[in-house]
């Protein structure tokens, strides 16, 4: 489903997607780092190509900094140099709970925003209620979203959202944001 340009504006701006962000240390791939947070400025910003306040797709890492003081490269494991990718991240709060935003980079360019919320479930079908009022919150919004597997995506004119609840091999399970250009 594409969005027009108001319903992508509105999306982006909606408060349980991009709400008031405060930043601190973090890294790409675990919970968000207990240090105290410091303002971050992003929460105000119109939003951009990519639905998230602030940013269009193929800023490059200080360009996003400017807006993301915190962030901070990534753990070497989660870059893929073959492929010219690499990330930035930091702790922060979404929708009210700690979590990790990342920034993804192709060959230097912004190319995926993720946010990694910090509570874990014990399984996914604990994970499952949480999801499901996310998923109706971004329905409201977006429209319907998709089959229902635990992963669903919605697109508007210049970015598709994916909501999902994720696992490791230990079955511990969270929740995910991601957002990436529309193609």
């Amino acid at each position: 489903m594409r969005l027009s340009l108001a319903a992508t504006a509105a999306l982006a701006l909606a408060p349980w997607l991009a709400p008031g962000l405060t930043a601190c240390g973090g890294s790409a791939s675990g919970p968000a780092a207990a240090t105290a947070p410091a303002a971050d400025t992003t929460a105000a910003a119109a939003p951009g190509t990519t639905g998230y306040p602030g940013l269009d797709w193929g800023l490059d890492v200080e360009q996003v900094r400017a807006r993301h003081p915190a962030i901070v490269r990534a753990d070497p494991e989660d870059l893929d140099p073959e492929a010219g990718l690499a990330y930035w991240s930091h702790a922060t709060t979404h929708d009210g709970e700690p979590a990790t935003i990342t920034f993804g980079f192709t060959e230097g360019a912004l190319s995926e925003i993720r946010i990694r919320l910090a509570r874990r479930y014990p399984s996914i079908e604990a994970c499952r209620d949480e999801w499901q009022a996310r998923r109706a919150r971004i329905d409201q919004v977006m429209g319907p979203s998709g089959e229902d597997n635990l992963m669903v995506e919605w697109k508007a004119a210049t970015y598709e959202l994916w909501l999902s609840c994720n696992w490791d091999d230990e079955q511990v399970t969270w929740i995910d944001l991601r957002y990436g250009p529309y193609e």
